[in-house]
């Protein structure tokens, strides 16, 4: 059975495209739109109640949509397959789709929204980890830095160290960002409030709020607001809009003027994080300059932490550490996998890793042994994320070509 997820912006094409690969293997499309559609005409009692919440402009709840989609993907044209247009937006919702009907909701433990993990757990970061080291970030507890932070509490005559600025992360690659402020949630140890920006199935900008803790005492410790130590996390904040909302007298007003209500809510949390000493608030975006002023005031005092593209040596690192979780890939010369992927993020680096080991293993599948990754295969890869106009991109396709053509020799003289 084939299943397939279309993601993308709106305006990107995923409609187009689902409906292409729709006609091509035979397979059912489905939209969220579709499927409420379809439960309005059903006349059931569940089409009943999404139509009044339709009616009164009102969201359907996300338990909802979800029961009905799972209840789609479950009727007879989809037992070859389908492929959903706009379902799933978030890990949550796959969770819940994936999950049997009827079952219980999930509890505290299962609902924490991110991994916890810290810097030991990811690799090409060394320069941003120094600097977060140099702000006493996961230091605590330490012997030797409880000693020195002690030495400086009393030759400056406080009780403790100053209240750490806002932090923001930047990078040209927000994944990267959003990677290490979450390794950075890791590494400080404390239970933690997320905050991003998603769109609802209609496209509306929704504020998504949730929490994370180590056990179950901290994560109801959040439910509201901070209590004691935390993080307050807010996530590419670049892509947030102010929430200056005026007077409504339509409809679509009155939505934006219920969601102001939250935004405010939101700000207000914001405030009393930025405000609170014993609270580190942590947010990222691709740059400052990108951000909304209205933020970048409101969490004032501001420290910017930049992470680049990663260095020569830190790049050595993440090759070192996708050999050592994936042998297959120890046999491509690691300084050519180095210098090949510079100005490339550490997320495209992963991901073209990632592809080439896994077209190595279908491979393998269909011939019926095991097929390590080539240097053809790899370069390919890396060649798809590096810039069309850089020096990296013309090597790396000069060496394709080149190993393409030397398979081919090898190839006459054994037909010869």
């Amino acid at each position: 059975m084939m299943k397939l997820i279309m993601f993308g912006p709106p305006g990107a094409g995923k409609g187009t495209q689902a409906d292409i690969l729709g006609r091509r293997y035979g397979i059912k499309k489905i939209s969220t739109g579709d499927a409420l559609r379809e439960v309005i005409r059903s006349g059931s009692e569940l089409g009943e109640q999404v139509k009044d919440l339709m009616d009164q402009g009102k969201f359907v709840p996300e338990e909802i949509v979800t029961e009905i989609i799972r209840d789609r993907v479950s009727s007879p044209d989809c037992a070859n397959g389908f492929i959903l247009d706009g379902f799933p937006r978030n890990l949550a919702q796959a969770e819940a789709l994936a999950a049997p009907s009827g079952a219980a909701p999930a509890g505290e433990e299962a609902s924490q929204p991110v991994d916890i993990f810290s810097y030991d757990s990811i690799s090409g970061y060394g320069a941003a980890v120094a600097r977060m080291r140099s702000l006493g970030v996961g230091l605590a507890g330490t012997p030797e830095f409880d000693d020195f932070v002690a030495m400086l509490n009393s030759r400056h005559g406080l009780d403790a160290m100053p209240v750490v600025d806002s932090l923001l992360f930047c990078s040209p690659a927000r994944e990267d960002a959003s990677r290490f402020m979450l390794a950075t949630v890791g590494e400080l140890g404390l239970p933690a409030i997320r905050m991003r920006m998603e769109e609802t199935f209609q496209g509306v900008p929704m504020l998504c709020v949730s929490a994370q803790a180590t056990d179950a005492e901290k994560l109801a410790s959040l439910r509201h607001g901070f209590a004691g130590p935390g993080i307050l996390v807010l996530e590419d904040l670049d892509l947030w809009g102010a929430p200056v909302i005026d007077a409504a007298d339509d409809m679509a007003g009155f939505f934006m003027a219920a969601m102001s209500r939250g935004a405010r809510e939101a700000v207000s949390l914001i405030r009393q994080a930025v405000e609170n000493p014993d609270v580190y608030v942590l947010a990222s975006a691709s740059s400052l300059e990108a951000i909304d002023p209205f933020f970048t005031e409101l969490l004032f005092p501001l420290t910017c932490v930049d992470i680049d593209y990663p260095t020569a040596e830190e790049r050595a690192d993440i090759w070192m550490d996708i050999a050592r979780d994936h042998p297959s890939i120890r046999s491509v010369s690691r300084d050519e996998l180095v210098r090949l992927s510079a100005n490339l993020p550490r997320y495209d680096i992963y991901m073209a890793a990632r592809e080439a080991i896994e077209e190595a293993y279908k491979q393998g599948l269909v011939e019926r042994r095991y097929i390590p990754v080539s240097r053809e295969n790899l370069f390919d890869k890396l060649a798809a994320y590096q810039p069309l106009d850089s020096a990296e991109y013309a090597e790396l396709e000069r060496l394709v070509v080149s190993d393409f053509s030397a398979s081919l020799g090898d190839l006459n003289d054994l037909v010869g």
